[in-house]
């Protein structure tokens, strides 16, 4: 019976980059081949292999999820594309005591604390995603279209995802709409002791400073912040001079209350810049949709910038 098989070992390749070989074997292998997009090689098995530049391996990090700040496990194992690209990393849960695959790309790296942030997410939402057996063989479409609805299906577009920080608390009755700015409302204010980022930097991934928080748009009915009103500055962001406003949903937000900025590692100014217009509520289903598709992507799933190692390491990764 014909098999695929993908080597378990890089090797220098053409133009000196790290290849990987897959062997097709009879007409069932071609098949195998024909239907399976990429095969994949753990870094644990593959000694030889020489990281991109700007690249660097995490295995060992402890991995937080950036809606909820909770460590949720450690990096354990990071799987290479045929390429020799890191396109998954291989996360052990310690609390759901399984293992899970983070698309490189949906991760940002902290070199300062050695952790992995998921923007985005919460540790539960990470731990409902489909289990890894340490089997590169069941790494298959069907798998990949289930991990891709883990990251971007409704817990994304179809809901919204909710920061711990700050919080909203309510005097009296003053339930006056479901998504509301906070400055509108007379009976609401930011729980004490939790920051108020109004007025604070907004701080793309790339490290410029884009604008600062104008307004928080909240949820009267669960008392959480939804999304952050972003004042653009245009001149930073060589547009034309405009009140221009965007949103940024919480749960893709970083807050640094020593600085006073929110930082927003999943986008780039450029994005930002790009980002639909915010003209005042309420929004539409369009609005939002097209606005979580700015931050979760849009793509095909093997060309979802939640693939693209660069977007985990910043700026001075290079793509090879």
């Amino acid at each position: 019976m014909g098999e695929m098989v993908a080597c378990g070992k890089a090797r220098e390749g053409v133009g000196g980059r790290n290849v990987f070989c897959v062997l097709g074997l009879g007409t069932k292998g071609r098949q195998a081949t024909e239907k399976r997009e990429m095969t994949f090689a753990p870094l644990s098995r593959s000694p030889d292999y020489t990281f991109p530049p700007g690249t660097f391996d995490v295995r060992g990090w402890e991995v937080r999820t950036m809606v909820d700040g909770g460590v949720v496990g450690r990096v354990d194992d990071i799987l290479l594309d045929e390429r020799g690209r890191p396109r998954y990393l291989d996360i052990g849960l310690e609390r759901a005591r399984k293992h899970v695959l983070l698309p490189i790309g949906q991760g940002r790296v902290d070199e300062q604390e050695d952790v992995v942030w998921v923007p985005g997410m919460t540790a539960e939402q990470l731990e409902a995603a489909p289990e890894y057996t340490h089997d590169v063989a069941t790494i298959t479409r069907e798998y990949e279209m289930r991990l891709d609805e883990a990251y971007a299906g409704e817990q994304y577009r179809g809901r919204p995802v909710y920061g711990p920080e700050p919080r909203v608390v309510a005097e009296g009755r003053g339930a006056e709409r479901r998504l509301a700015a906070l400055g509108e409302l007379p009976h609401y204010k930011v729980a004490e002791g939790d920051p108020d980022p109004r007025g604070w930097e907004v701080v793309a991934g790339d490290g410029k400073v884009v604008g600062k928080v104008a307004e928080l748009i909240v949820d009267t009915a669960a008392l959480k912040v939804r999304y952050l009103d972003c004042d653009i500055d245009e001149a930073a962001l060589g547009l034309e001079e405009e009140d221009r406003h965007v949103l940024i949903p919480i749960g893709y937000a970083r807050l640094n209350e020593e600085e006073k900025q929110v930082i927003t590692d999943v986008v780039t100014s450029e994005e930002i810049a790009r980002l639909p217009r915010y003209e005042g509520l309420p929004l539409s289903r369009e609005y939002e949709d097209r606005l979580y598709a700015a931050f979760t992507g849009g793509a095909e799933p093997h060309e979802h910038p939640r693939f693209n190692y660069t977007q985990f390491y910043g700026p001075r990764a290079q793509t090879h």
